[in-house]
C-alpha cells in the first residue's frame, strides 16, 4: 500500500511542477510577447493615421499654391496697406498722412523722422517718429483719427507731456497744448 500513494504523490508533484512551469512561462514569456504585439499594433495604427493626414495635406498642396499665387497677385490691393511701390514712397505717404491727421485736429507737426524699416513675409513695416503738439481737448479726436485711418496706422510708442503747472491754482489754462513724441507704424505690400 505504500507504493501506490508514493506513486500518486510523485505524479501530483510532477503535475504541480508542470503547472508552475506553465504559469511562469505565461507570466514571463507569453505576457511580454502579447504586450509587444499590442504595442506594435497601436504604433502601426498611429502610423497609418499619421500617413493618412500627411497624404491629405499633400493632396491640398496644389490648391494652396493656387491660393498663394492669387494672394501674391492681389496683395498690393489689400485694404489697410500703404499703396506705395517702394519703401521710400511708403515712408513719404505715411509722413504726409500723419501730418494731415494732426493738422486736421488742430495740432502741429514740429518734426518727423523716418524710422527703421523691416519686413515680415511680404509685408514691409514703415515707421515715422514725430514730435507734435495738439490741444488737450483734441487728443482723443486725434487718437481716433489715427485708429480709424485707412491705410491702417498704429502708434508704437507715445510720450505725452503737458506744460508745467497747467493745473496749478490760479492758472487759467483750460485747453493746454500737449507735446507728443510718437512712433507711428504702417504696412505696405513688399513683393519679392
Amino acid at each position: 500500500m505504500t507504493a501506490v500513494p508514493q506513486f500518486l504523490l510523485g505524479r501530483r508533484a510532477a503535475i504541480t511542477g508542470l503547472c508552475v512551469v506553465m504559469v511562469l512561462f505565461g507570466i514571463f514569456v507569453v505576457t511580454p510577447i502579447l504586450a509587444i504585439y499590442t504595442s506594435q499594433q497601436q504604433e502601426m495604427t498611429d502610423s497609418l493615421h499619421q500617413l493618412a493626414l500627411f497624404r491629405a495635406e499633400a493632396a491640398m498642396r496644389p490648391q494652396l499654391e493656387t491660393q498663394l499665387r492669387t494672394l501674391r497677385q492681389h496683395g498690393p490691393e489689400t485694404p489697410g496697406l500703404i499703396g506705395a511701390t517702394s519703401t521710400a514712397l511708403a515712408q513719404a505717404q505715411l509722413e504726409r498722412d500723419v501730418k494731415a491727421i494732426v493738422e486736421t485736429n488742430g495740432g502741429e507737426v514740429h518734426s518727423a523722422q523716418i524710422g527703421e524699416t523691416s519686413t515680415i513675409g511680404n509685408l514691409g513695416i514703415v515707421t515715422v517718429q514725430c514730435d507734435l503738439s495738439v490741444p488737450m481737448a483734441h487728443l482723443s479726436a486725434l487718437l481716433y483719427a489715427i485708429e480709424s485711418h485707412t491705410p491702417y496706422l498704429f502708434v508704437d510708442r507715445a510720450d505725452i507731456v503737458a506744460p508745467a503747472g497747467w493745473q496749478a491754482a490760479g492758472t487759467a489754462l483750460s485747453n493746454p497744448m500737449l507735446e507728443l513724441h510718437w512712433t507711428i507704424r504702417g504696412y505696405r505690400w513688399d513683393a519679392k
